[in-house]
């Protein structure tokens, strides 16, 4: 019976921080960044796909070098194809074009939709 319970529990965790990424991503299709951001910085630690997000919010905003930074983060475990490519545009934005080239080279090689995800 607890055993039961705890997959119940778990499968409920899963499902709750879903609804929030889901949430936290239409918050910011409609440009509302810092409600968004308040719901993905308490989930920071707990699942990478917030990271990415905070990045993308960082990078809305204007705080180019941060997203560069919080994406350089996120690479420094394995490659990401919406962290290279939210790190290129950064790069991009600070004049460093031939690192934006070399992100988004690698963003479209790892997934050649990242393009169509964002928009």
């Amino acid at each position: 019976m607890r055993s039961g319970g705890r997959r119940l529990d778990a499968r409920c965790r899963a499902e709750f921080l879903e609804n929030l990424i889901t949430l936290g991503s239409l918050l910011i299709q409609r440009g509302d960044h810092a409600e968004a951001a308040s719901i993905f910085e308490p989930m920071r630690d707990s699942d990478r796909r917030t990271a990415v997000w905070l990045a993308y919010i960082d990078f809305c905003r204007g705080d180019h070098a941060r997203a560069r930074r919080a994406c350089d983060e996120i690479l420094a475990e394995d490659d990401h194809a919406l962290a290279l490519w939210i790190r290129g545009h950064a790069a991009f934005a600070l004049r460093d074009h031939a690192a934006a080239r070399t992100d988004h080279d690698r963003a479209f090689e790892l997934d050649p939709r990242v393009n169509d995800l964002w928009r």
